[in-house]
């Protein structure tokens, strides 16, 4: 799965390269010159594809990037924390290439490498694709070594963001898992959340729901609810 879904981001990538000048990117997309962005998450519980990743304890989460109109090149580190294990760090250093349509819509395709310490036996990475146009987006990716249990899970995903206000927004989440093993089902992931932005602070508070629970994950719980604070440089 990892493997075609990597071949087919190489062939995107062959079919895009040359005409992303010439789409209809707005003049201020084109004209924009390097830069670099970092932003610094805190959350109650650190949670990825509906499953915790702190067993429920608070996670620090950051991501550091240097972006081009086309390009983006960073790295994404973040606590985690499993029982009986040693795992208490994981490093993403990630790569985006990204076409912009306008000022609200752009298509992207990124890598990302999963290196946690010090126990390498979750080591992996995601692969994905999506499509963001006005308040929807649409993503696929698929994961290598998914919770360190040597398979595979790729995931569909649609997201809804609605602004009440300038300050206040909502963004509702569905997502389809697809796990790559034959006595473990596939399932769904949703989640609402609702952000206050105050200048580069963004609150929020999300609740989580899985259609059912993989068995394979200890504690593992159908439902989930977490506060968090984000800022942006």
């Amino acid at each position: 799965m990892a493997n075609k879904i990597i071949l087919s981001l190489v062939f995107l990538v062959s079919i895009f390269s040359y005409p992303l000048n010439s789409w209809s990117q707005t003049e201020e997309v084109q004209n924009l010159g390097p830069s670099p962005r970092a932003q610094v998450e805190l959350t109650s519980n650190l949670i990825e594809d509906g499953y915790t990743q702190t067993e429920g304890s608070w996670g620090l989460i950051t991501d550091i990037a240097y972006r081009w109109p086309q390009f983006e090149l960073g790295i994404r580190g973040n606590n985690v924390y499993f029982e009986r294990e040693s795992t208490h760090i994981s490093l993403r250093p990630h790569l985006s290439i990204i076409a912009n349509f306008s000022d609200d819509s752009r298509f992207y395709i990124e890598y990302e490498h999963r290196e946690y310490f010090n126990d390498n036996s979750r080591n992996g990475s995601l692969a994905s694709i999506g499509l963001d146009f006005s308040k929807y987006s649409i993503s696929y990716g698929s994961i290598v070594n998914w919770q360190g249990f040597d398979i595979s899970k790729s995931k569909w995903r649609f997201d809804y963001n609605y602004e009440w206000n300038d300050q206040l927004t909502s963004l509702f989440s569905l997502g389809y898992n697809i796990v790559d093993e034959a006595n473990t089902p596939n399932y769904i992931d949703a989640n609402g959340n609702i952000q206050y932005r105050q200048a580069n602070l963004v609150y929020y508070a999300e609740a989580i729901i899985l259609s059912q629970v993989v068995s394979l994950i200890e504690n593992a719980q159908p439902f989930l609810f977490r506060v968090g604070l984000k800022a942006g440089f």
